[in-house]
């Protein structure tokens, strides 16, 4: 969650899967999650088959030439689930053991001054985090040397600024959206609807008020940069009030470039920018729509209906094919070269068990892996959609799964990390302990990682 939702990204609503139906309140959540995971006992298991034959029958994807939206770089983590907001990090393998509580493996661990949920990002030089409370909001710029907290920033006096606290659920907080960072400044959303830019070295560049997002759980849909726009998704309300936009705004300025209206409810998924039939789209997940736009003007390009509930979980590319999946609807591989609404009976296939509510999927070329918050895991064949084998680690989640050379990385919400090789069986290659809860996305970057507990952040690796 994600931390919670597209903070990690993005979670309040409960995990039904093939287990219960959704719930009303941040609270629920954790009770029924908890008597769940209670119930099943106290020994993992997989199983691996038979498999699951997908509907409708599977079509092959187009092929898909990768692009600078969506391919990963080796040094910086600019959004949530680092580049193109797939999860996947290049470059030097990441470690596979360290234990917080003693130190090994550490190479250094910084308190965090206020609370949230957001997931670290990385540019150059500096992780950045943000931090609030019912009061307060804060951005902050670490030292990826040796952790050191660069400076601080204040969020406050902003223009319109809510004079009220919204009403969050305690899963998601006040600082749920992760930042974007682009080679000059760093964005950072709060739950008040505040917008702030600020430069490397902390100094405020411009800042705004979105006003108070109208959000059962609290706003937590995460930030992106695309070439010199930032995108906002403020999905807010019921469908029918028609209060939910899009937006792309200037990263030099604030100035709002388009808007795009939206007739869906409030949703805590977070876009990404993909470049398919000869053209970059904007991908967005709410309820019931995947809904495709151009991110130069916002206009439309294509949607269907394959989404239900509360969408959290955010959509993934991989192989030529979007894919997306939560809990009340189902997970589905959608070709991106149509246009208008497309009928269901288009998808390329589709999958109806143990889906998420709040962990996004993770993708490559051959696999797709869904991680329920209860603790299942189940990899399905990329091309096809059958089920290749699933895990219940009988621990909750929140944080979405990562890709590291064929490694998934998987955060427990009690600080465990799960290393899984990415294959047609399940073999789990280790566990490491942070110490602390955790409900926030990790960050790659040169062979580290970046992970933010409840209380610190850690940066893992060897030295």
């Amino acid at each position: 969650m994600h931390c919670p939702f597209g903070a990690d990204g993005n979670g309040t609503a409960p995990d039904s899967g093939s287990h219960t139906s959704h719930g009303t309140t941040a609270s629920g959540l954790l009770s029924v999650i908890l008597s769940l995971t209670l119930l099943v006992g106290l020994i993992g298991c997989s199983r691996q088959g038979p498999p699951v034959t997908p509907s409708p029958t599977a079509r092959p994807a187009p092929a898909a030439p990768p692009t600078l939206a969506t391919a990963p770089t080796e040094t910086n983590w600019p959004r949530f689930r680092g580049p193109g907001g797939l999860g996947i990090a290049g470059g030097a393998e990441a470690p596979v053991s360290w234990d917080g509580p003693s130190g090994k493996g550490v190479l250094w661990k910084s308190p965090v001054p206020l609370p949230g949920n957001s997931s670290p990002v990385l540019w150059g030089e500096c992780v950045f985090l943000t931090g609030a409370t019912e009061k307060q909001r804060q951005v902050y710029g670490y030292g990826t040397a040796n952790g050191t907290l660069l400076w601080t920033a204040e969020v406050a006096g902003i223009a319109g600024s809510p004079t009220e606290a919204p009403e969050v659920g305690s899963d998601t907080g006040y600082a749920a959206p992760t930042q974007a960072a682009d080679a000059h400044r760093v964005y950072s959303l709060f739950a008040n609807g505040d917008l702030a830019c600020h430069d490397h070295e902390g100094k405020p560049v411009w800042a705004r008020s979105l006003g108070m997002p109208d959000n059962v759980y609290g706003h937590a849909s995460s930030l992106l940069v695309w070439q010199e726009l930032l995108v906002v998704l403020m999905d807010q309300g019921g469908a029918e009030e028609g209060s939910s936009k899009l937006m792309a705004l200037s990263c030099a300025t604030g100035d709002v470039v388009w808007e795009a209206a939206r007739n869906v409810p409030n949703s805590w998924a977070t876009p990404i920018v993909i470049q398919a039939g000869g053209r970059e789209q904007l991908i967005t997940c709410a309820n019931p729509w995947v809904i495709a736009y151009s991110p130069a003007d916002g206009a439309e390009l294509w949607r269907i209906a394959v989404l239900g509930g509360d969408v959290a979980a955010s959509p993934v590319y991989a192989g030529g094919r979007v894919l997306v999946a939560n809990v009340n609807g189902r997970a589905a591989a959608i070709d991106p070269t149509g246009s208008g609404e497309l009928p269901t009976e288009s998808l390329l296939w589709s999958f109806e068990e143990s889906l998420p509510d709040t962990c996004s999927p993770l993708a490559t070329d051959r696999f797709v892996f869904l991680l329920t918050s209860v603790g299942i895991l189940t990899c399905l064949d990329a091309a096809t959609g059958v089920k290749l084998w699933d895990h219940d680690f009988l621990t909750l989640f929140r944080s979405s799964p990562s890709l590291c050379a064929d490694r998934l990385y998987l955060l427990g919400q009690d600080g465990q990390m799960f290393i899984v090789r990415a294959g047609d069986r399940f073999e789990q290659l280790g566990t490491a302990a942070l110490g602390e809860p955790s409900t926030c996305s990790p960050a790659f970057s040169g062979g580290r990682i970046y992970l933010r507990g409840e209380q610190n952040l850690y940066c893992v690796g060897e030295g």
